[in-house]
């Protein structure tokens, strides 16, 4: 497939989700249909933009960050069983109480349901011993056509009155039948059986000091303000007391002026998990200077605990410029004005020439518009602002948008209304990702 065909055949799959993630009463006015050619030209002139799609159609880019169904979230690097599905199990470990007599297991179909097919499973002594702390089973999961539900089996667990450590049993997924495959990461996992008076570790989280991470990878504030709460987390354990130290670092905001520096230390209890939150305070000025940053960073963990070894251990505030222009919207060649000419949005593109140049118009609706970078019969993006002012639980405009290119570009929204401004960035070569921003215009009436 030549990228124009791509780009037309994305761009068309992108209308369609906007449609779809605007939920009544915002509707999308119109649908777009095939875009005229004219990428393959471009392509050469920018040193080969590459094609965003396969020739069958699917997306080859990047990782749009959404969840795949699958309990990790992460790509299992498995065949797709030639849509007749993978099979695997839902963890990797399974924990139960030797008390409790029983230990269900679950096994998954995803990534395809067409025809029937079966795998069988079994069991295998790890460091527990059939007969003695378990009994061994083995037999088959069967799914129908279309059948994509989880199915379970039982092991029967022995309490024994041993005073023992954790032990642990083998489970394997075996020949697959249908056409389906083995997941290659998790066609064997491990059932952890627990001492009797033990708790299952990931149930009631009290197995260990735990770890340290941020609520989420972002924070936002709007300058002027004032503070912005930022929340650590204690997981995967409870037990003792555990502190860690907290602080803030200049990004592209300057202490003492764009933001308070703040560093301190988060203290819980024995047997305590509830978040604990510190403050940073933003500051207010008169300079037009777009979205500022501050890195968020958690440090020296006692009692045992440790730092997610993850991107939960650092986070990042954004300061939202609110000097933005608040003169009425002019709509023109390079500008929208939507919801009433409140929002005022623009888009500035770079080549890998390092050429630049101001995104043209395209209008849609009152709530949305389309930007071209090179050619007016091509065009690169879809965005609109949605009114969500009385939406429970939002109170807030809503930023959406996708684009069907990899080039540098930078969109720059302002709430005219409030001088608040927020830009979305995607970097040379990235297939840009979609926007669905529900929490940046907190400036409803």
């Amino acid at each position: 497939m030549d990228l124009s065909s791509a780009l037309s055949r994305a761009f068309r799959l992108c209308l369609l989700v906007l449609l779809l993630t605007a939920a009544t009463p915002w509707t999308f006015a119109s649908a777009a249909g095939p875009m005229p050619g004219g990428d393959t030209a471009m392509a050469a002139a920018l040193g080969g933009v590459g094609e965003l799609m396969n020739d069958d159609g699917e997306d080859d880019g990047e990782d749009d960050g959404e969840d795949d169904g699958e309990d990790d979230g992460e790509d299992d690097g498995g065949d797709d069983g030639g849509g007749a599905g993978l099979l695997k199990f839902d963890q990797g470990e399974f924990f139960a109480l030797e008390s409790g007599g029983v230990a269900v297991i679950t096994v998954e179909r995803s990534k395809g349901e067409t025809g029937a097919v079966s795998v069988s499973y079994g069991t295998a002594d790890g460091t527990a011993t059939a007969g003695e702390d378990y009994q061994s089973v083995m037999g088959t999961l069967e799914w129908a056509p279309g059948d994509g539900s989880a199915k379970t089996f039982s092991i029967d667990l022995t309490s024994d009155g041993k005073d023992e450590p954790d032990e642990t049993v083998q489970l394997t997924l075996s020949a697959p039948t249908g056409g389906a495959a083995i997941d290659a990461r998790r066609g064997t996992a491990v059932l952890v059986i627990i001492d009797a008076g033990g708790t299952p570790p990931g149930q009631d989280d009290d197995v260990g000091p735990g770890e340290f991470q941020f609520r989420k990878g972002g924070f936002q504030g709007i300058e002027g303000r004032g503070e912005v709460t930022v929340v650590v987390e204690r997981d995967e354990g409870r037990q003792g007391a555990v502190t860690v130290d907290y602080g803030t670092v200049d990004g592209s905001a300057t202490a003492g002026e764009d933001y308070q520096e703040t560093s301190g230390t988060l203290s819980w209890a024995a047997g305590e998990r509830a978040p604990k939150t510190f403050t940073v305070q933003v500051f207010d000025d008169t300079v037009d200077e777009g979205n500022e940053t501050v890195r968020l960073v958690l440090s020296n963990p006692t009692g045992g605990a440790v730092l997610d070894t993850g991107d939960d251990a650092r986070s990042t505030l954004t300061i939202l410029d609110s000097d933005g222009s608040m003169a009425a919207c002019t709509p023109g060649a390079n500008t929208h004005c939507l919801l009433g000419g409140r929002f005022q949005v623009e888009a500035v593109f770079r080549t890998p020439q390092g050429g630049s140049g101001d995104a043209g118009t395209l209008p849609v609706s009152d709530n949305s518009g389309l930007f071209w970078f090179f050619d007016s019969s091509n065009a690169e993006m879809l965005i609109k602002v949605l009114d969500a002012c009385n939406v429970a639980g939002f109170n807030r405009f809503w930023v959406f948008f996708a684009a069907t290119t990899n080039v540098d570009f930078t969109v720059t929204v302002t709430d005219t209304a409030t001088g608040v401004v927020k830009q979305y960035i995607n970097p040379q070569g990235q297939a840009a990702l979609p926007v669905q921003d529900t929490v940046s215009f907190d400036t409803c009436p």
